[in-house]
Formats: C-alpha cells, sequence, structure tokens
C-alpha cells in the first residue's frame, strides 16, 4: 500500500540526526512532523542532491554482505574524499559515526531502504552515496532486509543541509515507479544517473 505524504513528514522527522538536534538547539529548528504539506515540499524543492551525490560512493553489488561490511566500504570511500584536509575524519571515525547512529535509531524504511547518516562538526563537507544491494542485506533482527542504502555524511557547520538532504532522499524513495527505477539500475554509473534523473522530477 502506497504510504502518505503525513506518513513521509514523519520518517523525515524520525530519521534527523540526534546529534542534529543537539547541534542546533540554538536555532530551534522546527519540526517537519508539524509542518504543512505545501511548507515540506517547499523544503524539499529548495535543495538538489547532485551536487552532494558522488560517483565513487554510488554502487551496485558492492561487495558487502553485512551491514558492518557497508558501513566500512561507505566509510573508507568518504574517507578517501577528506584525505588531506585538516581535521577531517578517518575511515574508523566515519565507521563510528555511521555505526552509533543506526543503533540508537534504526534507518531502515518499511520499503527496504536505509538512509544511515553521520554529522559531525570535523566532516568538511556534504555528500551523499548509495548501494543497491544483491542480494539484500539485513541490517537489524527485525525488520526488512535492506535492497537499497543511501548514505549521508554532514558537515556539522551546515546541518539545515543535512536534513534537507536527507528528507529529498525520502521523498524520492517514496515513489513506487521510481524506486523500482534504482534497484533495476545495471552498474554503479546507471544508479548514479537514475538517481539525478529522479531527483529532477521533484523540483
Amino acid at each position: 500500500m502506497a504510504r502518505s505524504d503525513s506518513d513521509i513528514i514523519q520518517d523525515v522527522d524520525g530519521l534527523a540526526d540526534s546529534s542534529l538536534e543537539r547541534q542546533t538547539h540554538t536555532c530551534q529548528r522546527p519540526s517537519l512532523r508539524s509542518a504543512s504539506i505545501d511548507t515540506l515540499r517547499r523544503i524539499l524543492d529548495a535543495v538538489s542532491i547532485e551536487p552532494f551525490l558522488l560517483r565513487s560512493l554510488t554502487m551496485v553489488a558492492p561487495p558487502a554482505g553485512t551491514r558492518g561490511e557497508l558501513f566500512r566500504l561507505f566509510a573508507a570511500r568518504a574517507a578517501r574524499r577528506f584525505r588531506g584536509r585538516e581535521g577531517a575524519p578517518d575511515a574508523e571515525r566515519l565507521l563510528e559515526l555511521l555505526e552509533r547512529r543506526e543503533r540508537e535509531l534504526p534507518t531502515v524504511a518499511p520499503e527496504g531502504i536505509a538512509f544511515p547518516h553521520a554529522i559531525d562538526e570535523a566532516i568538511p563537507e556534504s555528500l551523499i552515496g548509495a548501494a543497491l544491494l544483491r542480494p539484500p542485506v539485513n541490517f537489524a533482527d527485525a525488520g526488512p532486509p535492506v535492497r537499497l542504502s543511501f548514505v549521508l555524511f554532514g558537515s556539522g557547520a551546515t546541518p539545515i543541509v543535512h536534513v534537507r538532504t536527507l528528507a529529498r532522499l525520502a521523498r524520492i524513495a517514496h515513489d513506487e515507479v521510481g524506486r523500482r527505477r534504482l534497484v533495476e539500475a545495471s552498474d554503479d554509473a546507471d544508479l548514479h544517473r537514475r538517481i539525478l534523473e529522479e531527483d529532477l522530477k521533484h523540483h
């Protein structure tokens, strides 16, 4: 059964990083759950994921049979992007952030799509990646196996970008036709292209 826009609002608010809450308490981020549908759409339309989606973080059938293996792969590739930047976190730190966030509040949606994410002051820029998992991977004892996982690394200096990109990905994943197109991607480049095409449909 297709889920409503109000379900998306609840999902997005539930996925908002608890560390983001702590870092943005002074600006009193409004709850997306209490926002109107029109307000939510304006928020989502204000950002495109194209500047943040990396080809090197977009993978079809990566060598990952567990959640930990997938997170380690994401963390290693993101760390290579940050290499040489003063104070930037290494792969082990990024892995720790992803695992801690997933333990605190799992990010797997009922459709079998996950949105693991991490935000930290030391992360120098916001990044998005995606992995199409064949076969699907169990992220936890309960919940559906994950066949598509997005990943977000957010800069603590711009937390609102993290929230908006997360919300936009949730909206893309909510569309049943678009979701089917993503899981049918043939290779890394094809998945990257299809994600950007789906994003354009929501402008």
